[in-house]
C-alpha cells in the first residue's frame, strides 16, 4: 500500500495551489483522491483549492447511481466532488475513442473555468505497460513508444500522473487502509476493447521477466532520449526560425543537417504552434513530410493543417493552410 510519507514524496513535483483529480470510482483514482485529501489535511502545503471530478459518460446501466456513490463516499471524507455529464446521441462506432475525448474535454473545460492549475489522473505502471504494447503493435516511433509522461498538456490544461511507477495492486491495498470500497468497471473486461485484450495477455510475459517495473524503467530511458531530442529541436527553432510575410521560415541546409528524428520533432512543434492543435501527430506522417522536404525536387506539400513549401533556393516556409 501507499503510505503518507511515500505519497508526500511522489506528489511534490505536481503540487499546485489549485488541483483537481479525475475520479472514475475505480480503485486507482479513489486511492489518488483519498491520498491527496490526506495530504491536504496533514501537510503544511497551501492547497487552496482541491476538487475531485467524475465524468458520467451515460454509457452503462445506472451511471448516475455510480457517480452519486462516488460523490457520497468522497464528500463524507471532506473532499469537494463534482459530477460532469456527457450528453450525446447513441454511439455506433469508435466508442472508446469518443468517450475518452469527451472525458478530457469535460474535465479540462471545468479546470479552465474554475482556474484549476493541474488535473491529476491515476494512470499506473500496468496502464503504461498496456499502452507500450498497444503502440508497439502499431509500429509507433520513439515518442509513441515512450507512452504516458508524468506531465502533458491537454486542451490547454496541465495533466499530472504521479502513479506511473506504481502497481495497481498497491493502490487497491491503499483503499484497504482507508477502508474504502470501489467500483469495478465491467468495460475493463470487455474483449471488444484493445486495451482489455492486452491486459489479459500481459501476465504471460511475467515468467520471461517482462514485468511492469522493467517496462517502466525502459520507458523512462525512452522518455529521456525523446526529451533530449525535443530540447535539440527547440534550440534549433530558437536559433534558426524567422518570420517573413506571416510565414515561419528556416534555412534548408541547417534543417537537413539535423538528425532525422530531431528534424521531425521540429516539424511537430511548428505544426502545433501554427495550428494551436496539440493532439498527437503520428510519427509516420512526420517522417513522410521530412523525407519529402529533404528531396532535391521538393516544391511543397500539406500536412497537419499546414502548408510547407520551398520558398527559395535556401529556405523552407511553413504556414497554416486555408481551408475552403
Amino acid at each position: 500500500m501507499v503510505l503518507f510519507d511515500e505519497f508526500s514524496a511522489l506528489i511534490q513535483p505536481f503540487l499546485r495551489e489549485s488541483m483537481a483529480v479525475a475520479v472514475s470510482g475505480g480503485a486507482d483514482s479513489l486511492a489518488l483522491a483519498l491520498l491527496l485529501q490526506e495530504f491536504k489535511e496533514k501537510s503544511t502545503f497551501p492547497l487552496k483549492k482541491y476538487v475531485a471530478l467524475t465524468v458520467d459518460h451515460q454509457l452503462r446501466e445506472n451511471p448516475a447511481a455510480e457517480a452519486q456513490q462516488v460523490h457520497t463516499d468522497l464528500t463524507a471524507r471532506g473532499v469537494d466532488h463534482q459530477t460532469l455529464t456527457w450528453v450525446h446521441p447513441v454511439l455506433a462506432s469508435r466508442l472508446e475513442e469518443k468517450a475518452r475525448e469527451a472525458r478530457y474535454q469535460l474535465l479540462t473545460d471545468f479546470c479552465k473555468k474554475n482556474a484549476i492549475e493541474i488535473l491529476l489522473t491515476a494512470h499506473h505502471a500496468r496502464d503504461q505497460m498496456e499502452t507500450f504494447f498497444m503502440r508497439l503493435s502499431r509500429g509507433s516511433g520513439l515518442r509513441g513508444l515512450s507512452a504516458m509522461r508524468p506531465f502533458t498538456v491537454s486542451y490547454g490544461v496541465t495533466l499530472g500522473r504521479p502513479f506511473l511507477a506504481l502497481s495497481p495492486e498497491r493502490l487497491t491495498q491503499t483503499l484497504q487502509r482507508f477502508q474504502q470500497d470501489f467500483i469495478t468497471d465491467p468495460s475493463n473486461f470487455a474483449p471488444q476493447f484493445e486495451r482489455t485484450r492486452w491486459r489479459k495477455l500481459l501476465p504471460q510475459f511475467l515468467p520471461l521477466g517482462l514485468t511492469e517495473q522493467s517496462i517502466v524503467r525502459s520507458l523512462q530511458n525512452l522518455q529521456d532520449i525523446d526529451a533530449q531530442c525535443t530540447e535539440a529541436a527547440q534550440n534549433f527553432l530558437r536559433q534558426s526560425l524567422f518570420q517573413k510575410n506571416n510565414q515561419f521560415c528556416f534555412k534548408k541546409e541547417e534543417f537537413c543537417f539535423l538528425m532525422p528524428y530531431v528534424a521531425q520533432t521540429v516539424l511537430l512543434l511548428l505544426f502545433q504552434e501554427i495550428t494551436r492543435d496539440f493532439r498527437p501527430i503520428s510519427q509516420s506522417l512526420l517522417k513522410r513530410v521530412y523525407e519529402k522536404m529533404i528531396a532535391p525536387s521538393f516544391v511543397g506539400t500539406t500536412a497537419a493543417g499546414c502548408l510547407i513549401r520551398s520558398s527559395s533556393r535556401y529556405c523552407f516556409a511553413i504556414f497554416q493552410e486555408k481551408r475552403k
